[in-house]
Order: structure tokens, then C-alpha cells, then sequence
């Protein structure tokens, strides 16, 4: 495809929207090898879209159009291609070096046709579906009922439509790896007939998240991650994503997200979770690869005020606990312990969650970290594991009951008095904050107990 044979589209030609600014940022990002921004932004551009046809150049009635690729991305001019559902031949020109495609009414649908009958045949051997003869035959049935062998393969249930598609893009991505990196250069499309026809729908973005996402890898997000007081922010671009964005998200991967607001480092975040340095980093990482939040270039440490509130509560919920276990072990001596296991027992699942892992009928073995790391492990964000408070409160209710079940009375006027002494202090000296309530009303409904 010569020079002469296309026309240079004006990249005044493609809209100045959000959708191919976020493009254009991503390109940039990936030619300076900054995968996890180049990721961020195309998340962004795919959650916007672009479906308009962009008007592209013709000779004779046929499209010959192309661009040069120092002023307009790859991805960008994919796009003019695909949302004006052309078929034809294109090439992507850079020094020496020439990248061959093919599209059917806007999808890349060759050279990987090939690619991707084998790598279908290597996931069905992999599942033990068929064997070399057996893949074969399904080839050969396919096309005698001229059918593609994708489709063949659905119907017969023996891959469904995500493998298929996982699949071609995949291939797609493996076949473009090059010449996205291609920072000059041309690229340029002439419209034909072409005979093979689109599988699956692949926008050209998705190709470009494959590819960056390839090489996004765990080593090198923490080779740029060496200091725990890096600070990681929610990125600016979730107000715009109308897609659930936390759906598919692992429960501590939510709590995390939940605490990232741009203030807390990694250490905190650590602190915040009651788990290890590599739980945390894995699960930044796997937030990143989402598009969800960002690195910031801030290595310092703020007063986290919410942990200090959190860590000073179970404090005292602890030292509560002491006091009514105490009163329970003074007047039932062993059998307390059995109470305790009663009183376990009566709470609802959800209260359950909070005390896994933790010998209750020791009292002095009770440890902060162990109930941060219950909250972080099974509860979606910090507002929602607040519930600890109230499964103090059932377990204390819970074991005055089995105090009066067997002796008719409730807390020692000594264990009482240093509840109103708690409550004194609290009011005195906390802010005044939703969790600074729920923990006095907890308190104050004890205190009725003596």
C-alpha cells in the first residue's frame, strides 16, 4: 500500500471528547511505559465509548484513508475504522518494520484467524474435551455446515461465548503488541472485500487493555512501590464510570478501596487491615489493574483519625469485656467458660464474623489486630464494619443473661461504676461522631445491667 494510495486524515477529524482525550492520554502513557496510567485511562475511554462514525477519506467511492501515527494514536484511528463498519486491508508503517491487518465491518479479523483455531484447540486438549483427531473432526464438521468453528463449539457447549471472546482478543492483542508501540510511522486502510467474517465483537480498546494489561505485572508494580509510606488515591476518573465498578471485587479488595482517600499510605493501610505488607500490596495491585485507584507521587504520613477512633473503641469495648467476663468467672468460677461459648453461640452470623479466630473465654488473649483483620476479611468497607460495636453489645448482652440465668444478678456495682466512669470520659474528651454514639449508647445500655 503506497503513499499514493491513501489519504492523511486531518486529526482535527476526531472529536475533541473525553472519550479519545482519555486515548490519547493512555497512548502517551504506554509509550513511556507507565502501564498502570496507560490502564487507568483506557478503563476511562472505555467506560465513555464512541459510536459515531468519524468522517474518514475516499478515492473512487472507496475508502483509502490513513494517519500518521505522531499525530493521532493507533487506537484512535482503529476507531474511525470500526465505527464506520469498513472492511478492507490496512498496513502499520514504522522505520523498517510493517504490521499487516485485516478488518470485516470494522473488526481485526486477520492475520489471527489462524492464531486463534489453535489457541482453541489448546484450551479444549487443556480441559481434556478432545484430542488432536478430535478438534479435527469438529474443523471438519464446521465446514462441511458452514459454520464458524467458534460457533460450533458453543453450540456443542464445549467452550462458551467469554472463552471464545477472551480468546480472540487475546489474539488480537498478541498481533498489535508492536505497533501500539509505534511512536512514528503510518498507518493506512484501503476498502475491499474481505471473506472472513467477525466472531465476536472486539472494540479497539479492549485490544489496547489486553496489551497493557500483559504487561502490567505484580514484580514491577512493586519495584516502583519500595516505600511504605507512598500514598495511593481512588482515581478522578470513577465519577464518570456508570458501570459497578466494586462488582467482581473480592471482599478485602472492597475494604481496601474503602479506605483509600488519598491520605493514607501503605503502612496505614497495613495498620487499617490487621494483615501483611504483601496482602496489601497484592490487593493494591489487583485495585490498580482495575483502573480503580492511582499512585500518588506523595511519600508522608497524616494523622489517620478514623484508625486512632476505631483502635481507641475496641480498647474500651476490651476493656468492658474484662470487666463482664470478670463479674461472670468470680461467681461461676469454670462454668463461666461454658457460658461464654453459650453466649457465642446466640450470636447471629454477621456478629459471628467479628470474634473468628479468637478465644473468647480468654479474655487477656483478646488482641486489636485480630479483630481489624476479621472486619478488613469479611465485611466490604470500614461504614459496614462498624457492626462490631453492636457484636460487643449482643455478647455482652448475651452473658449478663447467662449471669442471671444462674444467679438471678447482673454486673458488680464495681464493674458498673467504671462503666459510668468510661462513659464520663468519653463524652468528655471524644468528638463527637457517629461511632463515638454508637459506642455510648452501648455503654449506657450496660450500665442499666448493674
Amino acid at each position: 500500500m503506497g503513499k499514493q494510495q491513501i489519504r492523511l486524515i486531518d486529526p482535527a477529524s476526531f472529536p475533541a471528547t473525553p472519550f479519545f482525550k482519555h486515548v490519547e492520554n493512555g497512548t502517551q502513557f504506554f509509550h513511556s511505559g507507565n502501564n498502570e496510567r496507560a490502564i487507568e485511562e483506557w478503563l476511562a475511554a472505555k467506560v465513555l465509548s464512541y459510536n459515531d462514525p468519524i468522517t474518514l477519506k475516499k478515492i473512487s467511492g472507496r475508502v483509502a484513508s490513513g494517519v500518521r501515527l505522531d499525530q493521532v494514536p493507533l487506537i484512535s484511528f482503529l476507531y474511525a475504522i470500526y465505527n464506520n463498519r469498513i472492511s478492507g486491508a490496512g498496513v502499520v508503517k514504522s522505520g523498517k518494520k510493517v504490521k499487516k491487518l485485516l478488518f470485516s465491518r470494522g473488526e481485526l479479523v486477520h492475520p489471527q484467524a489462524l492464531q486463534v483455531v489453535e489457541q482453541l484447540k489448546n484450551q479444549l486438549i487443556k480441559k481434556g474435551a478432545v484430542d488432536n483427531n478430535g478438534f479435527h473432526s469438529l474443523q471438519k464438521e464446521a465446514e462441511k455446515k458452514g459454520l464458524d468453528l467458534s460457533s460450533l463449539l458453543v453450540d456443542r457447549k464445549l467452550l462458551n461465548m467469554e472463552e471464545i471472546s477472551r480468546t480472540h482478543i487475546q489474539v488480537a492483542a498478541a498481533h498489535l503488541f508492536e505497533s501500539l508501540s509505534f511512536t512514528s510511522g503510518n498507518v493506512g486502510m484501503m476498502e475491499q472485500q474481505v471473506a472472513f467474517k467477525p466472531v465476536v465483537k472486539i472494540t479497539p480498546i479492549e485490544i489496547a487493555l489486553t496489551v497493557a494489561l500483559k504487561l502490567f505485572r505484580y514484580s514491577g508494580f512493586m519495584a516502583h512501590t519500595t516505600d511504605e509510606k507512598i500514598i495511593f488515591r481512588p482515581s478522578p476518573y470513577l465519577k464518570n464510570r456508570k458501570d459497578n465498578y466494586i462488582s467482581g471485587l473480592s471482599i478485602p479488595a472492597q475494604y481496601l478501596f474503602s479506605l483509600i482517600d488519598g491520605t493514607r499510605n501503605m503502612k496505614q493501610l497495613v495498620r487499617f487491615t490487621g494483615t501483611s505488607t504483601q496482602t496489601v500490596s497484592k490487593l493494591l495491585f489487583q485495585l490498580t489493574r482495575n483502573g480503580l485507584i492511582r499512585r500518588t507521587l506523595e511519600v508522608v504520613e497524616y494523622e489517620d483519625k478514623v484508625f486512632k477512633e476505631i483502635s481507641k473503641s475496641i480498647g474500651v469495648l476490651f476493656d468492658i469485656y474484662k470487666m463482664v467476663t470478670g463479674d461472670l468467672f468470680h461467681e461461676l468460677g469454670l462454668r463461666g467458660k461454658e457460658s461464654i461459648k453459650d453466649a457465642r453461640k446466640k450470636l447471629n452470623s454477621e456478629h459471628q464474623k467479628v470474634f473468628i479466630d479468637m478465644d473468647l473465654a480468654e479474655p487477656n488473649s483478646l488482641n486489636e489486630e485480630g479483630i481489624i483483620r476479621n472486619l478488613s476479611r469479611h465485611f466490604p468497607n470500614v461504614k459496614s464494619a462498624m457492626i462490631f460495636i453492636d457484636a460487643f453489645h449482643a455478647l455482652y448482652t448475651n452473658i449478663l443473661e447467662e449471669l442471671k440465668k444462674f444467679l438471678g444478678v447482673g454486673l458488680t456495682s464495681d464493674s458498673a461504676n467504671e462503666i459510668g466512669n468510661k462513659i464520663r470520659d468519653i463524652e468528655r474528651f471524644a468528638s463527637d461522631t457517629e461511632l463515638k454514639k454508637q459506642l455510648l449508647a452501648v455503654l449506657m445500655d450496660l450500665s442499666r445491667h448493674g
